[in-house]
Order: C-alpha cells, then structure tokens, then sequence
C-alpha cells in the first residue's frame, strides 16, 4: 500500500506517535521511505516531523535514503524552519557525498553558522559537517577558524566553548 501525504501527516501529528514502529515499519516497505521523503520535502508545518523521522531511519540505514541525497541537498534553500533545517542536515550529513554534493552543502552550512538568528541547535548541525569536511579537506581550518572567531561573540557561553574546543581538537589533528 502507497503511503499518501494524508497518512503520513495523521500518523507523525497522532499523539501516540510511535518512532519505533514507524522506523521498523519502513525498513521493511521502501514505499514508505519514499512517502516521507516526499512529505519532508514538503512545505507543510508538520514536514520537519518527517524529516525526523528520514534522519533516524538514515541513521540504521543511510544506504536507503542515499538516492534522495540531491534531493534533499537541493531543498535545503527551500526550508525556512530552523527544526526543518536541523533534522534535513542530520539526514544528509549521514549519507555519502560525492565533491559537488559536499561543497554545496558545506557552503550552506557556513551561510547557517553566520546567521544569529538560527536556533543553536541548527548552528551545531552545520557546524559539525563543517567540521566533518575539514578532516577531509584540511585546508579549510583556516576558513572556519576566521568564521569561529567573527561569530564567537554571537554565540552562547556553551555553544562558544564546544565550537572553540571542537575546532582546536580539529586543528591539533
């Protein structure tokens, strides 16, 4: 049976929302994998739920949602949500990305980590890919360290500290 929006809007808006069984239902039906990528790419007040869930299930099982990489990627524009964005970037910072894929992505994330106005917890999503891709590109250090210090002032006290330290334990490898 094919998943409509209808239905994956009732079951992720019920107040007994089951992840679990919604995770274990979707490892065995690829439709239902579809039906929420289609829905998390909606522009519904509920999609940012599923996209919670597509980062979950990414998280057992990335080599399902692989094939929704550019897709996912090129949505990200089109989130206006901080919850949306976070739980979109948790998928793809799962999946495996080819340069292109990684430089449009990194260079989203960098845009996100300049605006104050996103939510802390975006901030460290793209945080954390940045710093993901300067393990792989280690000539980008520099960059982030300038951006780590034109914002740190911007930050919460926590939030400085845990970028400050992620980014040294990054250069001192």
């Amino acid at each position: 049976m094919i998943e409509t929006k209808f239905d994956i809007l009732q079951k992720i808006t019920e107040i007994d929302f089951s992840p679990t069984k919604t995770l274990d239902e979707m490892s065995k039906n690829p439709e239902l994998v579809d039906a929420y990528i289609e829905y998390g790419l909606s522009e519904s007040k509920f999609a940012w739920r599923a996209s919670w869930v597509i980062s979950h299930f990414a998280y057992k099982h990335p080599e399902k949602v692989q094939r929704f990489a550019d897709t996912l990627i090129s949505n990200l524009n089109n989130i206006s949500k901080d919850g949306h964005i976070r739980e979109t970037l948790k998928t793809i910072h799962r999946l495996k990305l080819d340069e292109n894929q990684i430089s449009t992505v990194f260079d989203f994330c960098m845009i996100i980590l300049e605006d104050n106005k996103k939510q802390p917890s975006v901030r460290m999503i793209a945080f954390s890919f940045v710093l993901r891709v300067a393990e792989t590109y280690p000539e980008l250090k520099n960059e982030i360290s300038i951006l780590v210090e034109n914002i740190k002032d911007y930050l919460s006290p926590g939030i400085r500290n845990s970028f400050i330290k992620r980014l040294n334990k990054l250069k001192n490898n």
